[in-house]
């Protein structure tokens, strides 16, 4: 569904930068409302999502009516109680990576900075089809699980493939994965979001599933990951 995005979050920008706090300089906060503005006008924030019911496997979670099978001891904890999962797909479109590679060999300094715009642009992408998604489901009684995505905890990225093919994410948002589970627009996201009929237990962590917990560059700046933040 096509979207539009009219701003987008500098803290969460300032996350992905590594900053770790203190007021900007005049030349920083110049280059960072120039990037923003660089990003907004030429992204094409755009996602596709489904339903579909799960059946729990020997082999993993089976997601019904695809190929996709999702295995690990990450996401099965994640969708315990789960009878049904929302698969998504979104992208900000191939236009920003183009300007990205341009700014990287004239101004590297600006593309870091617009790499990291980047970013916060495909998070906002997803957030808002999470919030669609959590919508559809209260209005139907249910309730649903925060984002997980391919690579995160002990969940393969070769499950992209089946992911996308489930979605036809290729033919819709011109999306497509690489043999090593990279996706293309790299500004991109997918994800699994859990329906349940009862509210999950929120006592853990979304940490505790991450297997870069003991080597996390946000949680030794005392921050957290977009991840972290969907708990």
């Amino acid at each position: 569904m096509q979207q539009i995005i009219r701003e987008l979050d500098r803290q969460e920008i300032l996350r992905y930068l590594g900053w770790r706090g203190g007021e900007l300089s005049p030349q920083m906060d110049q280059l960072l409302t120039r990037c923003i503005q660089s990003t907004l006008e030429t992204i094409r924030p755009n996602y596709r999502y489904q339903y579909f019911p799960i059946a729990s496997t020997p082999e993993g979670i089976q997601v019904e009516q695809t190929g996709l099978l999702l295995t690990g001891s990450s996401i099965a904890r994640h969708l315990e109680g789960c009878h049904s999962v929302y698969l998504l797909a979104g992208t900000i479109g191939l236009a920003h990576e183009q300007l990205l590679r341009k700014t990287m060999l004239t101004q590297p300094e600006a593309g870091v900075v617009l790499d990291s715009c980047g970013s916060a642009a495909a998070e906002a992408v997803a957030e808002l089809a999470d919030r669609e998604i959590q919508r559809l489901a209260a209005g139907e009684g249910k309730y649903t699980t925060p984002r997980f995505s391919p690579g995160y905890g002990d969940l393969p990225l070769s499950c992209q493939q089946p992911l996308l093919s489930a979605l036809r994410a290729m033919q819709t948002l011109g999306m497509t994965v690489s043999s090593g589970g990279l996706l293309s627009p790299n500004k991109s996201v997918t994800a699994i979001i859990g329906v349940r009929d009862t509210p999950a237990n929120q006592t853990r962590s979304p940490c505790d599933a991450c297997l870069k917990r003991g080597n996390c560059e946000f949680r030794r700046r005392n921050q957290v990951c977009y991840r972290s933040k969907q708990g």
